[in-house]
């Protein structure tokens, strides 16, 4: 669920609430989520920044080179139909994304497990 979800149901809440303690619950509830949200947004500047660092030294630089991986998904293969539990159990592959940041190229990793 989102920030903003979580943050109207919340807000709904307190409306609703039918005495203080329930209000101050609540009201502790919307601090956490706003502080844990504030928390995720610095990581992800901090991240975007190191990489367009790391790209524009890259592209600088014919030394030095930088990738960025990116989980895709995890795709379930679904399962044979046949009575034999040997033949059931489900494959998955797991799809990454892998970005050059000096060519702006992209490739894509899948990885199989049984």
């Amino acid at each position: 669920m989102s920030f903003v979800a979580k943050l109207k149901g919340l807000e709904a809440e307190t409306r609703t609430a039918s005495n203080d303690k329930d209000d101050d619950k609540i009201t502790k509830k919307i601090e956490s989520i706003t502080i844990k949200n504030n928390i995720y947004k610095g990581k992800a500047k901090t991240f975007y920044k190191r990489k367009r660092d790391a790209e524009d030294v890259c592209k600088k630089s014919a030394h030095m080179e930088a990738i960025c991986i990116d989980y895709d998904k995890n795709l379930p293969v679904p399962t044979i139909s046949t009575n034999d539990v040997y033949y059931k159990r489900q494959f998955l592959i797991y799809s990454f994304n892998v970005h050059v940041l000096s060519s702006s190229q992209k490739c894509i990793l899948r990885i199989r497990r049984y």
